[in-house]
């Protein structure tokens, strides 16, 4: 049985890498330039961000957008899409599930919500690809049944390191946000457990804020056996850090394995240069 495993650009795997992953993008606008997430380096979004005053803004994919994965010769088709909390690409895929099985009853569709982002959406994708290699399930629909259990325990923590996305979408004012910049302060934010996201901690200087980072995740962690888990780290122009984080959880846990990615378009727009996405 052929499967194919659809994704938003909200996930960070990387093209060429996986191919058993299919993209959709969404629309990103800066200034007066309109593109899809995916014509566009991570390098390219950080410096068009930077030269524009204005926020970025975004567009989910549109139903059609998701229909046209759906033609191919897979029989199943898994969706994983970033939190329906924080866009309407869930709600694009699930009605054009709806559309594209009224003339196609031949396959199965299945459309898991993330409840999250980035690196968080990066771990359920591999969590169906691996069931699927392992053949952990004798059905799709208890494949499916599992993942949106495993969703339900994903955690996501993200370190910011650039406030200015913050400060242009009027989530800070700009004193505060100037204010926060002169103090070195990093906030460490995380998932509700519901797909939306909220302050963890501020911490005071990029050290400090690594440190508070691996708090949150041994108080996170508490109820999860980390020994079958998987860190994914998902950064933005931060390979370093990036690095950094995974030696400092190799040392104080004990994951399965720890994966490194860049944040694609989406997550370079929302997170900024520096950011640091983690999820297991």
């Amino acid at each position: 049985m052929k499967v194919r495993i659809v994704v938003d650009t909200s996930c960070d795997l990387q093209p060429g890498s996986d191919s058993d992953f299919v993209y959709v993008p969404f629309e990103i606008l800066i200034g007066d330039l309109s593109f899809h997430d995916d014509e566009k380096t991570q390098m390219e979004l950080i410096r068009l961000m930077k030269e524009e005053s204005t926020a970025a803004k975004s567009s989910c994919p549109s139903p059609a957008a998701f229909i046209q994965t759906f033609t191919c010769d897979a029989e199943v088709i898994f969706v994983v899409t970033i939190s329906s909390n924080l866009s309407g690409s869930y709600n694009s895929a699930k009605i054009a599930k709806e559309i594209y099985l009224e003339e196609n009853s031949d396959k199965e569709i299945f459309v898991v919500d993330s409840l999250s982002a980035s690196a968080g959406e990066t771990a359920i994708a591999y969590y169906i690809q691996d069931a699927l290699e392992t053949q952990r399930f004798q059905t799709m629909e208890e494949l499916f049944i599992a993942t949106k259990a495993y969703v339900k325990t994903v955690k996501t923590l993200f370190v910011l390191e650039d406030l200015s996305n913050l400060v242009k979408n009027g989530r800070m004012g700009k004193l505060a946000g100037l204010f926060a910049a002169f103090l070195h302060i990093k906030p460490v934010l995380g998932d509700d457990g519901n797909g939306e996201i909220v302050l963890y901690k501020k911490s005071r200087g990029t050290k400090k804020a690594l440190c508070d980072l691996m708090l949150a995740i041994e108080e996170r962690g508490k109820e999860l056996n980390l020994k079958d888990r998987i860190l994914y780290i998902s950064h933005c122009n931060a390979p370093e850090k990036a690095l950094k984080i995974k030696e400092l959880a190799e040392e104080k846990f004990s994951f399965a394995s720890i994966k490194i990615f860049h944040t694609k378009g989406l997550s370079t727009v929302y997170a900024g240069d520096g950011d640091i996405v983690l999820a297991f």
